[in-house]
């Protein structure tokens, strides 16, 4: 509501008795009810976002957690492989492993063997490194059959230089 008073002659100034009052009325309902809203909808938002931002905090927590002993582990597996390659490279077994037909991993001893230098075997067809109708190509054995790998055998392997090497093979299935 807003009250005033207006005189019937503007120029004439005069006391309020010869003023006429006047009060304007406006229907502001709408503008509280709305505000109200307003106040209601921004606690709600505040009461989300400090409850979404304590899941985040935990869940950030977690991750970092998560993080550590994700970094704890991978120190452990490569002090493993560490471990296992230094095994791996200092027996006096040559040891081959091979992926679809095909070099994937010899050891130095594998190699002085066979007459290769160091690294020169991977990628190398496994078939190329043992005379033909040996068990470790055809996956059988001289004194074996066809359809059954015995655990060792006996094969002639293919040097470098082309000479033959026998050489007992054991099979490991990973």
């Amino acid at each position: 509501v807003k009250l005033g008073y207006v005189h019937p002659n503007s120029d004439v100034v005069g006391d309020a008795g010869d003023a006429h009052f006047f009060a304007v009325v406006e229907d502001i309902t709408r503008e509280k009810v709305a505000r109200r809203k307003v106040v209601e909808v921004n606690r709600e938002l505040q009461r989300l976002l400090e409850h979404r931002s304590l899941a985040l905090t935990e869940t950030n927590a977690h991750l970092r957690e998560a993080a550590t002993e994700l970094a704890d582990t991978r120190m452990a597996l490569e002090e493993t492989r560490r471990r296992h390659r230094l095994v791996l490279e200092n027996t006096m077994a040559g040891l081959l492993m091979a992926k679809r037909g095909v070099v994937a991993y010899c050891n130095y001893r594998f190699e002085e063997l066979l007459g290769y230098d160091r690294g020169e075997l991977v990628g190398v067809p496994v078939a190329r490194l043992f005379a033909p109708g040996c068990c470790a190509v055809r996956a059988t054995c001289l004194a074996g059959d066809n359809h059954h790998t015995p655990p060792e055998c006996v094969c002639r392997a293919v040097r470098a230089d082309g000479t033959k090497l026998w050489v007992r093979r054991a099979n490991i299935d990973f």
